[in-house]
């Protein structure tokens, strides 16, 4: 999704200079670097994307890196040139689509951890974080193996591969990139790949993989594409690729950072100025700074409605954060007001139809409903609000986990505890399918689990799953002092207490 994104954002001189710009820095001392990223820069064109990247220079390598350690700030910076090797591999795929079935190889020194894990998914898939290099000679393959040791293994892919099916994306590219002879063919990125088998290949001393490449999820990848597609058309590709990294990844000091390197390089009057301080208010809100939160909600809302002619689905949003963070501060009243005028506009003002944010703020008016007790009203919005989404989002998005989680909580407060883990159970379904291992609202859905089992005095129940969400917690929220932490510590004494 993230790449999807950086690829509907601005493509021109501005963009290529700000990446050579901080690919310079980087190489300031090696001469040889600054000297191509100057050639790259004077005599750079799009349809050369590939022979630039297999020259193996500043750009494979900084490209390369910002991949395998999803770099935020630095794939950004490199969205000219993702953009354009994308477009090129995609062109020069047409070549080979009707090839019929390719047998390509990769040798790789894989580390050990990461070789186990692929022997116990025989049969599941694997997506690469990055763009996939592979030989139709074996021997090439081989080549970039060396000597196993008490940390890597050898490892060789043997990749089976049909360019002509929806999904897989890969170019034969001999004769475009800086080694002809290494016979290459390159995947695009986050190529699927179902796991065949892995065996020993004793002739050669080394694990042999068999993987297919697959279409497997691409109708799923299709339909989060139309979303995006209508939530970037709704706020701006710039402000969408942050809000990602937090509401759908859950990463929120990226985001932060990302934020902040808008604030700093845009100008005052950039027309996504006021979506940037709301989408830094959401992010606070998220970490638990309240009050940093409520200052650049209230600025977002102060630019909102500065802006001739007011947008009405905007304002909303914007008093819909307001509502939001002053749910969290403890005032309910306050919080409701707001609410109830970001429904009134979307209600009266917002000729689209229904809209993402629009089942937003219906949820929001459930959860104060819910911290007012009044659970039949609060049901009945976040029903209305998970309706809506499952008219609006792909099945098994994040966002239905969240509705889900908000109508189990209501059965928790009834005491129906069997309903409201069923709901809390559906909750943590999508969110396992679709979310990373550390995700703030995974970390809350197992939280809740644990707190059915604590009413249900299921003890060790309660404590396992406690246990899990404290190292989700510790894990997502090491820069801050956030309450749930503690509270979890407080969790799993008490638990303590029953188990012994």
């Amino acid at each position: 999704m993230l790449i999807y994104v950086l690829k509907q954002m601005p493509h021109d001189d501005r963009t290529m200079h700000e990446m050579l710009d901080q690919c310079a820095e980087y190489y300031q001392n090696n001469q040889t670097e600054l000297a191509k990223i100057e050639q790259f820069r004077t005599t750079y064109t799009s349809d050369r994307a590939i022979n630039w990247y297999t020259d193996e220079c500043f750009l494979y390598k900084l490209l390369n890196q910002a991949l395998r350690t999803e770099d935020i700030q630095l794939l950004y910076s490199f969205r000219f040139f993702i953009i354009d090797l994308c477009a090129e591999l995609e062109r020069e795929s047409e070549k080979i689509k009707n090839e019929g079935h390719l047998t390509v190889y990769r040798g790789q020194m894989m580390h050990k951890e990461e070789f186990h894990k692929l022997q116990h998914s025989i049969g599941g898939l694997i997506s690469t974080n990055g763009f996939f290099s592979t030989s139709r000679d074996i021997n090439i393959a081989f080549g970039f193996l060396t000597k196993s040791n008490s940390t890597n293994e050898r490892v060789l892919f043997e990749i089976q591969a049909d360019p002509s099916i929806l999904g897989v994306i890969c170019a034969d590219i001999s004769s475009l990139g800086s080694m002809p002879w290494e016979r290459e063919v390159l995947f695009s990125l986050n190529t699927v790949f179902q796991i065949v088998s892995v065996n020993t290949d004793s002739t050669h001393d080394a694990w042999k993989v068999q993987l297919v490449a697959s279409d497997q999820g691409a109708q799923k990848v299709n339909e989060y594409v139309k979303w995006l597609q209508i939530e970037i058309d709704y706020s701006s590709p710039l402000v969408y690729f942050g809000r990602l990294l937090w509401s759908e990844f859950g990463q929120l000091t990226q985001a932060e950072n990302y934020f902040k390197m808008l604030l700093d390089t845009l100008p005052v009057d950039h027309p996504d100025m006021a979506s940037v301080n709301l989408e830094f208010s959401h992010v606070y809100d998220e970490k638990g700074d309240y009050d940093l939160a409520l200052q650049y909600s209230e600025r977002a809302l102060h630019i909102r409605q500065q802006q001739k002619p007011i947008v009405p689905h905007r304002l909303a949003a914007c008093l819909n954060s307001m509502g939001v963070i002053y749910r969290h501060k403890g005032d309910l009243d306050r919080a409701l007001d707001y609410y109830q005028q970001s429904l009134t506009i979307y209600e009266n003002e917002v000729s689209s139809g229904k809209h993402l944010h629009h089942a937003n703020t219906l949820r929001n008016l459930g959860g104060v409903h819910k911290d007012k007790g009044n659970f039949d009203i609060a049901l009945d919005y976040f029903t209305r609000a998970y309706e809506m989404y499952q008219e609006l989002l792909p099945a098994d998005h994040p966002r239905l986990a969240d509705a889900l989680s908000n109508i189990g909580s209501i059965y928790h407060h009834r005491e129906d505890f069997d309903q409201a883990l069923d709901f809390y159970q559906q909750a943590l379904d999508i969110q396992e399918k679709n979310c990373l291992d550390d995700h703030l609202q995974k970390a809350n859905t197992i939280r809740n689990i644990a707190l059915i089992y604590r009413d249900k005095k299921d003890w060790n129940n309660a404590m396992n799953y406690c246990d899990r969400a404290l190292t989700m917690y510790r894990r997502l929220l090491s820069d801050i002092p956030h309450p749930n932490i503690a509270v979890c510590y407080g969790d799993i004494g008490f638990f303590l207490f029953f188990i012994y």
